[in-house]
């Protein structure tokens, strides 16, 4: 029964490469296959290769599969000399892609006389690599020939004092569900963050060449699969502990990026009921089952094609959310995949909404991701609505294997949570190992390979051809082994503490009872704290906000009328920007003719937001606001400024005026210790309402010092008046600081210690004197002015 199957399957797998190939549509594995048999069948060609290059240097050379190494082997003709191989066997985690130790193995034999060990460890303190040599060299080794091998790691940094004990281990066995023994967890590793700033763990800082208090940042949650972190995520929340995931695999199973993937889903199939009920309830279109209730039994459809139901309000909150869902679903064919989830996120205000969330910042980063995976998306030449949604079905699924990291907010203080696979290559400060209390997936595939190439394949419990079984057994060790190596992978990411978390379920066969068993036979040196020796510290910021009380139909009501009011009076506030103050003491006023515009166009490009100015200057603050601060090379600011500035139509001088421009505030001593504060921010929109005026601005630079006061910075891109000082000059811009000061203080309640202007134009720097005063005058302007509104400039 099984042979025919298997002839069918494999004319099915030959046919469908060979129409790639005609279609021009090879994939990756393509390549490699035919490059492979290119090189092997033919002399002619494999030898024009290996004439072009005299060695090969082959790096992470544990990750190649067996295709890759046969390239390198038809190129090299296995001569002496012609091949260098660089890796680490203890940390080949990639068997989802191919990647065989095995074959790393053999390699190292074949190439015993020229093998060299790399032992040393600059990374992690003594401590750590004391502990990792203890735990996982029995581990290692007991894994015989499939397994890596094991050499201790020699440690080059010396031990810290200041550190303490660099390893600490959380957790027992417990009896019950694994979801309680994973409840405790979370909590236990809320705890340990929250004691990790509250008790001043010292961390070592190269740019300091000593130890410092550990930030938020400094930790890192490694954990190997998403399951767990539905407990993990709200116990950092109660706790106030703000972090970011930085693993994909992670976001796809947030609830940000579930309601949005609902929202899509709804919009493409009309006839998706579950989707549609669960978009109308998610925060963009907030209808509570009161209203989804009232809906049904005007006997409205779940169908945003069908009629408004006689009787339903003309604001009923469904009525309203399925004539939005069918005015876009009807353009959703003139329009890209990218396009509709920009118009989801920006007509549903989802980014403003998750401001009312306890971790605002992450759920911008969560709808900016998926925004962006719907650019690449249609870059790599997807088409419909319903090819990226299964398209993102399928990297949901693909848990860890989805190991590209998400970019971080450069200056967000937060914790970082990852997979293992996405921090290989990484080190951090603290490492927080976790979720090990998973058990090992025991059902066999439906597929496998065996090493002469012919596949094994199983058809349910019992169906299966005659070598699967034993296939298979080796099949599951080999991967059991992979879990030590990538325990190991997490333990050795850490530079200054580690902390393995080993909560488990009594009797449950997982990594963390693998870790345990070997801890308690090597001795290990570490730190061993049971669930209550955890510490508990004080709360972090504000105290968790009470349980509202039960809503009713009039409170609702109330509310609906007082938002209502609100907008009214804040719509009818006299407005001015922190640039037209200074206009106001000087007694000009703005043209009669332009309306007020309270809110920043969002479909201006970014670079264009809340500027007016000259298109040199406009083009400059652009580029100070996309370059890196930190780490900027000069190609990088002439790569930006050339683009700015032919975004504004600037050629000649004025596009070199850019570049010098941007190239003096980047290497100035101001941005330099904006930078040097780690925390910082670039055009920020800002806004407070001061005695009864709506005053606001864009910040062009704003850094937090170490004692927690704020420093505006603002550039200054135009020249100076013939004959004028740059202290004079400043004076024109004195109220203008002066206002940006007075809206962070009035918003903040924090104290802004100073305001400098950076005159880019001649390169000088100037602080306003005495700040407070000059706050004073602002509110003074803003008290005499008689301008019913005045606009942003």
């Amino acid at each position: 029964m099984l042979g025919p199957i298997h002839n069918a399957l494999r004319s099915f797998v030959i046919d469908y490469a060979d129409e790639r190939r005609r279609a021009g549509e090879l994939e990756f594995q393509d390549l490699l296959i035919r490059a492979c048999r290119v090189l092997e069948s033919n002399t002619a060609v494999a030898s024009a290769i290996r004439g072009r290059f005299r060695r090969l240097l082959i790096d992470e050379f544990q990750d190649n599969d067996p295709l890759q190494t046969r390239i390198v082997d038809a190129i090299t003709q296995s001569e002496p000399g012609r091949a260098f191989y660089v890796g680490d066997p203890k940390q080949s985690i990639y068997r989802f892609r191919r990647a065989d130790i095995q074959q790393f193995n053999q390699v190292k034999r074949d190439q015993q006389n020229g093998l060299t060990k790399l032992t040393q460890n600059f990374r992690s303190t003594p401590g750590v690599t004391a502990f990792v040599n203890g735990v996982f060299r029995p581990l290692m080794v007991e894994g015989g020939a499939d397994q890596a091998g094991w050499e201790d790691l020699n440690p080059d940094r010396p031990q810290m004092t200041e550190v303490g004990q660099p390893v600490t281990v959380v957790g027992e066995e417990y009896e019950g569900p694994v979801d309680k023994t994973r409840v405790l967890e979370a909590d236990a590793l809320a705890r340990m963050i929250a004691d990790i700033t509250a008790s001043h763990w010292q961390v070592y800082d190269k740019a300091l060449e000593g130890c410092r208090d550990a930030r938020f940042a400094d930790t890192a949650v490694l954990v190997p699969t998403r399951t767990g972190l539905r407990h993990v995520l709200p116990a950092l929340e109660d706790r106030n502990i703000p972090y970011r995931l930085e693993s994909r695999s992670l976001v796809y199973d947030t609830r940000e990026i579930r309601d949005l993937l609902n929202l899509l889903r709804a919009i493409d199939d009309p006839t998706d009921q579950i989707a549609l009920v669960a978009a109308l309830r998610s925060p963009a279109f907030a209808c509570a089952d009161d209203d989804l209730h009232r809906w049904r039994q005007a006997r409205g459809d779940w169908d945003y094609r069908r009629p408004i139901p006689r009787g339903v309000a003309e604001d009923d909150p469904v009525a309203d959310s399925m004539r939005w869902l069918n005015e876009l679903a009807s353009r959703r064919w003139q329009l890209s995949v990218s396009e509709v989830v920009g118009l989801c996120i920006r007509e549903r205000r989802l980014m403003e909404l998750a401001v009312a969330e306890r971790q605002p910042r992450e759920s911008w980063a969560r709808y900016r991701f998926l925004h962006d995976q719907a650019r690449a998306f249609c870059d790599g030449g997807g088409s419909t609505l319903g090819e990226f949604l299964a398209w993102a079905v399928h990297q949901a699924e693909a848990d860890t294997q989805v190991i590209e990291s998400v970019v971080p907010e450069e200056d967000h203080d937060a914790v970082r949570i990852m997979t293992v696979h996405a921090a290989k290559g990484l080190e951090f400060p603290i490492v927080i190992f976790s979720g090990l209390n998973t058990q090992p997936r025991s059902d066999a595939p439906w597929l496998l390979w065996g090493a002469d190439g012919r596949p094994e394949v199983r058809l349910g419990a019992d169906l299966m051809t005659p070598g699967f079984s034993e296939l298979w057994e080796r099949e599951d060790k080999l991967q059991r082994d992979e879990y030590v190596r990538r325990n190991y992978v997490a333990a050795t990411r850490a530079r200054d503490h580690l902390i393995v978390s080993l909560y488990r379920k009594t009797g449950r066969q997982c990594d963390a009872q693998l870790i345990a068993e070997a801890l308690q036979s090597s001795a290990a040196p570490c730190r061993l704290l049971k669930h209550n020796q955890i510490p508990e510290p004080p709360a972090i910021g504000a105290a968790p906000e009470p349980e509202p009380d039960q809503e009713t139909w009039t409170d609702r009501q109330e509310w609906i009328a007082q938002r209502a009011d609100a907008l009214r009076r804040l719509s009818a506030l006299p407005h001015e920007s922190a640039t037209g103050v200074a206009k106001l003491a000087a007694g000009k006023s703005a043209p009669p003719e332009r309306q007020p515009n309270h809110e920043p166009d969002p479909d201006l490009p970014p670079w264009r937001r809340g500027r007016a100015g000259t298109a040199i200057g406009r083009a400059t603050h652009a580029v100070l606001q996309v370059v890196d601060l930190r780490h900027y090379d000069e190609s990088e600011i002439r790569q930006a400024a050339n683009a700015q500035a032919a975004a504004e139509s600037l050629s000649g001088p004025a596009a070199d005026a850019v570049r010098r421009l941007a190239m003096r505030a980047t290497h100035s001593h101001v941005v330099g210790q904006a930078v040097d504060a780690n925390r910082y921010w670039r055009e920020l929109y800002a806004a407070v309402e001061v005695d009864g005026v709506l005053l606001d601005g864009f910040i062009d630079l704003l850094y937090e010092l170490p004692n927690g006061n704020l420093v505006v910075v603002d550039y200054k891109t135009d020249a100076l008046q013939p004959g004028e000082s740059v202290v004079a000059a400043a004076e024109r811009y004195r109220l203008q600081a002066a206002a940006y000061a007075l809206i962070l203080q009035e918003s903040l309640h924090r104290t802004v210690e100073r305001c400098i202007l950076l005159f880019l134009e001649p390169d000088e720097a100037v602080e306003i004197v005495n700040l407070p005063e000059a706050i004073a005058d602002v509110r003074k302007t803003l008290a005499n002015s008689t301008q019913p509104v005045v606009l942003s400039q």
